[in-house]
Order: structure tokens, then sequence, then C-alpha cells
């Protein structure tokens, strides 16, 4: 998937434990697969199939602001 792909889009929501919440812009969330703490940049929308991805920032320490897309579904809220 490129860039190119994906329009740049506001919000999307996502279903947690306490009902469906708004992810955007400077959210921190939690990669499902790994469980890393991640930092939202921007959120897309693919064209072809109106599914949702988001660019996050690495919270790793030495991980110098590197950055990912991953499906919304790949992600969730943290939770204490």
């Amino acid at each position: 998937m490129e860039k190119k792909e994906l329009g740049l889009v506001a919000s999307v929501y996502l279903n947690s434990p306490s009902g469906t919440l708004r992810v955007q812009n400077g959210d921190m969330l939690r990669e499902n697969a790994t469980g890393k703490v991640l930092k939202v940049v921007s959120v897309y929308r693919r064209y072809t199939d109106g599914a949702y991805y988001v660019e996050c920032e690495n919270q790793d320490p030495g991980s110098n602001g590197q950055s990912k897309i991953l499906p919304a579904d790949a992600l969730s809220f943290l939770m204490g």
C-alpha cells in the first residue's frame, strides 16, 4: 500500500470497553500485536474500499520518531 492511495481524514471511531471512542491526531494507542505504545500522527481512509488506517509514531526510547501506517483495527486504547 502506498500513501497516495489514502486520503487524509480528521478521525476514526474505535470500539473499546467504554464504548465507541474517537481517535485523532495526538492520541496515544497500543498496537495489539506488539503491545507498544504509539502516538497518532494522522488518520487516513483508503479510496478503493473505505478502510481506515492510522499513521503512528513509535514512542520507544531510541526510536527517533519512526512512524508506520497500520489498519485502525490493529490498534486499541490504553487501558489502566
